[in-house]
């Protein structure tokens, strides 16, 4: 049996409870995806407290995680079983497992470990955003891509998203297409 993190209620963290839930198979689209880590963030709170209300309750917490893709459903042509992953959203991090849809889905660099990428998507979105906008290099070819700023940390957090392979650093932005070795800039 697979277990999460529910809300039954809003309120403090003392209403977080350990559940035992069922998952069922991928749908059309979708993964199943056993999560390795998941990433804590502010806006947990606010559902959690009920500022910002989700949708039914009881509710799994968190937008963000990576793991193992254990399972494939019908449509989906990008990922296999054992593709290693991360996402940003929707609502179910705070899980072991769980179902999501493939095109939230992004495969990870070799370099990079999944308990990092866990807490990077949020962080490398917002990044992205105050650089400048999304990159769109392989969105045009329909394929999942990851990007990582790379620079100095911040003290806002964002500074998270920034890969410090063998103590180098860079203000420069990774994009790689699934298989890629290279930057795709």
């Amino acid at each position: 049996m697979n277990h999460a993190v529910r809300i039954h209620q809003y309120g403090g963290p003392e209403l977080l409870v350990w559940d035992e839930v069922a998952i069922g198979e991928p749908g059309p689209g979708e993964v199943r995806l056993r999560q390795s880590a998941v990433g804590l963030n502010y806006i947990d709170t606010y559902h959690r407290s009920g500022l910002y209300q989700v949708a039914n309750l009881p509710a799994v917490l968190g937008v963000e995680g990576a793991g193992v893709v254990e399972m494939v459903g019908p449509e989906v042509t990008l990922f296999k079983p054992g593709d290693r992953v991360a996402y940003a959203g929707p609502l179910g991090a705070y899980a072991e497992a769980r179902l999501i849809a493939a095109d939230r889905l992004v495969h990870l660099p070799d370099w990079l470990e999944e308990t990092r990428a866990a807490g990077l998507m949020l962080q490398g979105m917002t990044a992205e955003c105050v650089r400048g906008g999304a990159d769109r290099r392989f969105a045009d070819r329909g394929q999942p891509h990851f990007c990582a700023e790379r620079g100095r940390r911040g003290a806002s957090g964002v500074g998270g998203a920034c890969d410090h392979r063998g103590g180098r650093s860079s203000p420069v932005t990774e994009c790689r297409p699934p298989n890629s070795a290279k930057p795709g800039f």
